[in-house]
């Protein structure tokens, strides 16, 4: 998923895509501004080079307010992707200490609510 948003970012179809949501990103970077709130940043087992993380910064974001922290006063830049990874997802962490059908891995559907939250916020509010 963020291998294909990379590859989108500062194009024309990149105007397209109102939000994306990662669950168990084996390439998440210690440098991405898209974790949700709450979710630590860490550097999986496949993580991508520091240019692709700062082109998804940079090319998914809106200038409004924070879904997350709505006592800000006033807008900033805040991101169209939100990334969540467990922590005790295998995935997210290098080394790797697990397998694809590890608990940790598979346990995103306490996010679900957030997620859907965050994007419905996403398109109605922020954008």
């Amino acid at each position: 998923m963020t291998r294909t948003l990379y590859h989108f970012a500062g194009s024309s179809t990149a105007a397209y895509i109102d939000g994306a949501v990662v669950y168990g990103d084996p390439s998440t970077t210690l440098n991405q501004t898209y974790n949700a709130k709450g979710v630590t940043g860490s550097t999986g087992f496949l993580h991508r080079p520091t240019a692709q993380t700062t082109a998804i910064n940079n090319g998914y974001r809106y200038y409004g307010w924070s879904y997350d922290n709505p006592s800000i006063q006033n807008p900033t830049y805040y991101p169209t992707v939100r990334a969540y990874c467990n922590t005790d997802d295998w995935a997210c962490r290098n080394p790797i200490a697990g397998l694809w059908n590890a608990p940790g891995h598979n346990a995103y559907t306490s996010k679900t609510q957030d997620a859907y939250n965050w994007f419905d916020y996403l398109v109605t509010n922020a954008l």
